[in-house]
């Protein structure tokens, strides 16, 4: 029993031994990194767990702005605590506990208030904790002076933080800038609805007075118009309202219907919108106010490409072709696997802009991706599209070549409904006008693309003794006045119209003949400064008989028939 207790006390020994040559070893190894970091300005610490001593290299005190008093490099544990931003104390203390417990590498960054002066510096630091089997025994490590960094972390952090309020008003900004884009195409249009409305007011009294023609269609127009007014402000309150999603089996073509004139409105005079609608109705289910929403981005998107000069296009205008058809998908394929086979209705828009490239194309749906310049757009509105379609159960895809346009392809489960109804048409037929006697020699050119305001102001031209040629576009307007130029002494335009506007017209004309006058009547009040000769005049919409009178009268323009007031 003897021996053998003599043998482990002797095992005892040599383990003791070798564990203390092991830490001998490892503080001397320390002592060398802490020399060659010491070189560096590097601080170092090391800390002894068992008699909770802190030894410090010079650099360490610098740091904190202490001075090594004892000049041991030994500081106590207390100190340093107490040289911790209070708001850091809690979290560097709980690292060090974990770090301890975990045999984990020890990392921080934290404030330190130097006692020196009393600055807040950044102290960023690494070490590891040594152990005698499961007890840790010692830790050591390195420290920096990180301020710079931080300070720049801090700035750029606040800058991003900056940056994301200043895009949160840009977006508030974008929102105000549309609706009063928006408020400024409804202006124009309740002018035009107006103008129809007084010019047949005065036609109808007119022939009240003279008893030779009927009423009633004009007050039909009246009537149409009104009608007119009061859905377009249902259309802005249903496009703008925020409702609880309400999906409701709709014909799609009434939706395209209602919502027409505001897309126009939303595309602008430089973009012609053009339905081509199935012969038949088209049964989907859907939210109609977010859906009104979908095709509102997707043609302000073709109205932006069509006044876009990249990849080599005019940036003009052109075309927003809108058309639908019912078809059935045998099987999903690859480019429509989002969707089962069966039967649905697909919506088409096509434009014929300056089209994107394919890697363009790969990401247009993705959130905040936009291809136009900083401060201009979100990124938002094609991913929203996305979203709303898929909410109805749909799909959409895109097809697009530099400089030959877009395609845009929606497509809905077809519902269940009647088929087979014939869907009116959209196109006016514009009635013809009672003639009016003791006309003067010559016409008049009116050019007005809104079919109703074009036979308000023609019979207003009646009223004051013209034969009236009309025309529907500055491109047709060329036309007409080439034709009948030695027929035609004054010339009415609108401003703001498709393919070629009432101002370029009157440029070429004025070329061709500097005498001419020329009219322009308009519902923007903007338009008023693009009178540019004294062979020009001005009238705002609405108008009646007597201002357009008025402004003949300033060009010279002799009117034989006696203007009758409305009054």
């Amino acid at each position: 029993m003897a021996a053998g207790s003599g043998a482990g006390s002797f095992h005892s020994v040599r383990m003791t031994a070798a564990r203390d040559a092991a830490v001998s070893a490892s503080i001397e190894e320390l002592d060398r990194l802490r020399r060659i970091v010491g070189l560096r300005s590097v601080g170092t610490w090391d800390w002894n767990l068992t008699t909770n001593e802190l030894v410090w290299n010079p650099v360490h005190f610098e740091l904190v702005g202490l001075r090594d008093a004892r000049g041991d490099g030994r500081v106590d544990l207390a100190v340093f605590i107490e040289r911790v931003h209070p708001d850091d104390r809690e979290a560097v203390t709980a690292s060090l506990h974990e770090a301890r417990g975990s045999r984990a590498e020890f990392s921080a960054e934290f404030r330190v208030i130097r006692a020196d002066d009393e600055a807040v510096r950044w102290i960023g630091t690494r070490g590891l904790f040594f152990y005698d089997g499961d007890t840790p025994t010692h830790g050591a490590g390195v420290v920096l002076d990180i301020t710079t960094r931080k300070e720049l972390e801090l700035r750029v952090e606040s800058e991003a933080e900056e940056r994301r309020r200043l895009e949160l008003q840009l977006v508030e900004t974008q929102k105000m800038e549309a609706i009063g884009q928006l408020a400024g195409g409804v202006a124009h249009g309740f002018n035009n609805l107006l103008t129809v409305i007084l010019g047949n007011l005065e036609t109808v009294r007119d022939m009240r007075a003279r008893s030779d023609a009927p009423t009633c269609p004009h007050l039909g127009e009246i009537e149409e118009a009104t009608e007119r007014a009061r859905t377009l402000v249902a259309q802005l309150l249903a496009f703008s309202r925020r409702q609880v999603i309400n999906i409701r089996t709709l014909d799609l073509h009434d939706i395209l219907r209602d919502i027409a004139p505001l897309l126009r409105r939303a595309l602008g005079e430089s973009v012609v919108l053009d339905l081509q609608l199935a012969p038949r109705t088209l049964p989907v289910d859907a939210d109609r106010g977010q859906l009104e929403q979908a095709l509102v981005n997707l043609a302000v998107n073709a109205r932006d490409a069509m006044l876009s000069t990249d990849h080599g296009h005019h940036g003009r205008g052109g075309t927003l072709t809108v058309a639908t058809r019912a078809l059935t998908m045998t099987e999903a394929g690859a480019s429509w696997s989002s969707i089962a086979p069966g039967h649905y209705v697909e919506l088409t828009l096509r434009d014929d802009g300056a089209g994107m490239t394919d890697a363009t194309r790969e990401r247009i749906f993705e959130p905040f991706f936009t291809t136009k310049p900083i401060g201009v757009g979100s990124g938002l509105g094609l991913s929203q599209v996305v979203g709303i379609i898929e909410q109805c159960g749909g799909a959409i895809q895109v097809h697009s070549t530099p400089g030959q346009g877009t395609v845009f392809t929606l497509r809905f489960p077809l519902r269940a409904a009647p088929l087979g109804v014939a869907v009116a048409g959209t196109t006016v037929t514009p009635r013809s006008t009672p003639a009016v006697a003791d006309m003067v020699d010559g016409a008049i050119l009116l050019v007005e693309d809104e079919p109703a305001v074009q036979r308000a102001l023609a019979r207003m031209l009646q009223m004051l003794g013209q034969r009236v040629i009309t025309a529907g576009d500055g491109e047709e307007g060329l036309a007409r006045y080439h034709a009948h130029r030695h027929e035609i002494h004054a010339i009415v335009t609108d401003v703001r119209m498709p393919r070629m506007n009432g101002r370029l017209m009157a440029d070429v004309v004025h070329a061709e003949d500097p005498a001419i006058p020329i009219v322009f009547v308009t519902g923007y009040t903007t338009d008023e400064t693009l009178v540019k000769s004294s062979r020009e005049s001005f009238v705002p919409k609405p108008l009646t008989s007597n201002r357009l009178a008025e402004a003949f009268a300033q060009l010279g323009v002799p009117l034989k028939m006696e203007r009758r007031p409305l009054a």
